[in-house]
């Protein structure tokens, strides 16, 4: 009953914030944003003046001058996306292998021809590239890696009693979450990309529903008693501190040296939703709403101006930092 109450309270308050941001912005772009693109995207990274971006039917190059997307790919769905200095990465699912497994594909950011670097029989996410070997994660709580030219799966740890959830790579190291399922309680991990010798436990941890990684650090979100809270964890000393907070239906988060920004979708009833009629807001880390929308809406990506979110059935805003 007293999670009940704190959870009603949360959320309360959080709408009425939102609220207050549709009344006072603009009726045409209720406190969206600068409209960038009329595509509806699901995941996205900001390379070289441009957005990659994943939709349900294609991976597309969106100019930040404002310019005409252009299809790269056409694309089952990319569930993960990462781009390198020549190519643009994704997961999208397999129907040869089921409803289970997944395929890494990769296309020239100038466009060309697709190529399939992975085929994996378990679904896969949080695709990462480091160098010229691709990571993620699957379902199966395990760690792959493949090369990102194509080549053989490596598995690089499995964790079958628990949950793995890839957080970053850096040139010597990959981290991971592993936690129980049942408790969240967990360690933050890592091990080398070739996957030789085995994991080390870098900190206490727990079972992040949005994660960053930052050179150095982890930033994810954590519970505290009934406290939900971003946290910080130096994987270097492996001390954890909090730093900001952290809103019901939070669906996104993107960190960089210079702060961190995460997103939030409400329905009326107080549930997750990705439909109209869902209050959703885009905050940074200390919960100052930068930008606000009367349907379902999610961050993409950031750079050193302007962070990016989808918004339900309008395409993708921008808003300055």
């Amino acid at each position: 009953m007293k999670w009940a109450l704190h959870e009603a309270r949360l959320k309360t308050g959080w709408l009425s914030a939102i609220a207050l941001a549709l009344t006072s912005a603009c009726a045409s772009t209720p406190g969206s944003g600068t409209l960038l693109s009329n595509a509806s995207v699901s995941t996205a990274v900001v390379n070289d003046a441009i957005l990659y971006a994943g939709s349900a039917q294609s991976i597309l190059a969106i100019p930040l001058d404002g310019g005409a997307p252009q299809t790269l790919a056409p694309s089952a769905g990319g569930a993960s996306l990462a781009a390198s200095a020549a190519d643009v990465f994704w997961i999208e699912a397999n129907p040869n292998l089921g409803s289970t497994g997944s395929t890494v594909r990769a296309v020239p950011k100038t466009g060309g021809a697709v190529r399939i670097v992975a085929v994996d029989t378990i679904r896969g996410d949080n695709l990462h590239v480091q160098d010229d070997t691709l990571f993620w994660d699957s379902e199966d709580r395990a760690v792959h890696a493949a090369a990102a030219a194509g080549g053989q799966v490596r598995q690089l740890v499995s964790i079958p009693d628990a949950g793995c959830v890839l957080a970053g790579t850096d040139a010597t190291q990959v981290y991971f979450f592993e936690y129980d399922v049942h408790t969240g309680e967990g360690f933050v991990d890592a091990i080398p990309p070739d996957g030789t010798g085995t994991a080390v436990r870098l900190a206490p941890g727990g079972q992040p529903l949005q994660e960053a990684f930052l050179p150095g650090a982890l930033l994810w979100t954590d519970f505290h008693g009934n406290t939900r809270v971003v946290v910080r964890t130096d994987l270097v000393s492996g001390q954890t501190t909090d730093v900001g907070v952290w809103l019901p239906g939070i669906n996104w988060m993107g960190v960089d040296t210079a702060g961190g920004y995460t997103s939030s979708s409400l329905c009326s009833d107080g549930e997750d939703g990705d439909a109209a009629g869902c209050a959703s807001s885009l905050q940074d880390l200390s919960g100052r709403i930068i930008a606000a929308s009367n349907s379902a809406a999610h961050g993409l990506a950031l750079d050193a101006t302007w962070v990016y979110w989808n918004v339900a059935g309008a395409g993708v805003y921008r808003v300055r930092r």
